[in-house]
């Protein structure tokens, strides 16, 4: 459940349905286009930066001052 809410589909990746041959048709068009992979690679890349560890680590000590001043 965790993918579908970071992967934003056909743009930072491809989701695709449960079972092999579903997972092989993502995988086929990903192999068979190199500027496709390289777009959706670039836009995960650039989607993940909200979850840099400088972000994460100031989100999570805001979150237990909050909790400790109540």
């Amino acid at each position: 459940p965790g993918v579908n809410e970071l992967v934003e589909d056909g743009i930072s990746g491809i989701l695709c349905e449960d079972g092999a041959a579903n997972l092989a048709e993502a995988m086929a068009k990903l192999m068979s286009n190199a500027g496709l992979r390289s777009q959706m690679g670039q836009a995960a890349k650039s989607a993940m930066t909200k979850y840099a560890p400088a972000n994460i680590w100031n989100e999570w000590e805001n979150l237990l001052e909050e909790v400790l001043r109540k």
